[in-house]
C-alpha cells in the first residue's frame, strides 16, 4: 500500500469512528432518548448527531474521491477530523458548567493517573487526534 494510501486510510479510520461512537454513546437512554432532558436539548443532540455523520460523510468522500487537487481534499478531511475530535480538549473551559460525564461528575471508580482523574473522552480524542496528525502527514509525504 502507498504512503498516500495508509495516510487516507488513518484519516478515513479517525474520521468515520467518530459517528459510530456518537451513535453507541448517544443514541440511548443517557443522551437522546433520557426522559429527563427537556425536548429542546435531545432536539440539539439528535440534530448535532446528523451534523456529525454528515460532516465525517463529507470528509471521506473529499479524500477518496478523484481529483486535480487531491491534497486539498486530503486537507480539508484532516481540519473536519480535527473539528470533529478537539472540542474534547476544551470544551468544558469554554463553557463553565459542562461535564464529560454523564451525571456531571466524576464517579468514585473513574480511571486515575498519579491522583489525577483521567477523563476517558480525553484520552480518546487525543489518540485519534495523534492518529490524524500522522495520517495526514503519511498523504502528504508523498504528495510533496
Amino acid at each position: 500500500m502507498s504512503r498516500t494510501k495508509a495516510g487516507r486510510s488513518l484519516l478515513t479510520f479517525a474520521i468515520a469512528t467518530f459517528p459510530l461512537i456518537n451513535v453507541l454513546a448517544d443514541w440511548n437512554k443517557t443522551h437522546v432518548f433520557n426522559p429527563a432532558w427537556p425536548p429542546h436539548a435531545r432536539f440539539h443532540a439528535a440534530d448535532m448527531s446528523v451534523i456529525v455523520w454528515s460532516v465525517s460523510a463529507i470528509a471521506i468522500w473529499l479524500l477518496w474521491r478523484r481529483s486535480t487537487e487531491p491534497g486539498l481534499g486530503t486537507k480539508v478531511a484532516m481540519l473536519m477530523a480535527l473539528v470533529l475530535w478537539s472540542p474534547f480538549l476544551y470544551v468544558t473551559l469554554l463553557v463553565p458548567g459542562t461535564s464529560l460525564w454523564v451525571s456531571g461528575t466524576p464517579p468514585a471508580a473513574a480511571p486515575r493517573i498519579a491522583g489525577m482523574i483521567v477523563e476517558p473522552q480525553v484520552v480518546l480524542a487525543i489518540l485519534f487526534l495523534l492518529l490524524t496528525a500522522w495520517g495526514y502527514r503519511l498523504a502528504r509525504s508523498s504528495a510533496a
